[in-house]
């Protein structure tokens, strides 16, 4: 993940040795920053340039001379108080306090959600298959999902990008022909699948995050 940001912490935490503080982070961070996946983007690109995030300088001792000034600055500046929290400050916090919310997956259980979801999305595909509207649109959409069932090589980006277009197609076919009661059932019979699909796939997402926290 590419930004002005990103490159911030990397410089300052190689200027500290290979260590950055939570405190670092907090500062650094947008303050708008506060989807998760996001900030574990951020983890992840601190981890491939082999920087740790640590509680404090001190406990890897680094900067002595540095933290002592630091330390007397810290002194001179008026206590906030302990019911206010900066804007900054709770980013990384609140990731935290969210992730612990949830439990890490045991592998079977990582397992059943990873088959929720492929299962849920060739339902979707096999549902547009098996319309026999004879909209031309919804011909159209039969011949995407046909071939994309003959694609050998499928790719998640060509996956999202079909999905994206039965969308497409759906709304626009009930916005132009609102007569048509299958378009609506077919409509329906998607959404109530994608709902199974969204769950599983946020629980796996928030669970991985959840072992990205306990991990740095």
């Amino acid at each position: 993940m590419e930004s002005d940001y990103i490159n911030k912490l990397v410089n300052l935490g190689k200027e500290k040795g290979g260590y950055l503080t939570y405190d670092h982070l907090n500062e650094i961070l947008p303050a708008e920053m506060v989807d998760p996946v996001q900030i574990k983007e951020v983890f992840d690109t601190l981890q491939e340039e082999e920087i740790e995030v640590v509680d404090s300088l001190e406990e890897v001792g680094f900067g002595e001379v540095e933290l002592a000034e630091e330390a007397a600055e810290a002194e001179g500046e008026e206590a906030a108080e302990p019911e206010e929290v900066p804007e900054q400050e709770g980013i990384v916090a609140a990731y935290f306090r969210e992730m612990l919310r949830y439990s890490v997956l045991t592998p079977e259980e990582e397992r059943e959600l990873g088959k929720i979801i492929k299962n849920g999305q060739e339902s979707i595909l096999k549902m547009v298959c098996a319309s026999t509207s004879g909209l031309e649109e919804i011909k159209c959409l039969r011949q995407k999902v046909q071939e994309w069932f003959q694609t050998e090589e499928k790719t998640a980006q060509a996956k999202e990008k079909l999905f994206r277009f039965i969308h497409q197609t759906l709304k626009q076919v009930q916005r132009r022909r609102p007569e048509a009661i299958e378009i609506k059932q077919l409509a329906k019979q998607i959404k109530y699948k994608e709902k199974e699909v969204t769950r599983a796939r946020d629980e796996m997402i928030k669970a991985n995050l959840r072992h990205i926290s306990i991990a740095v």
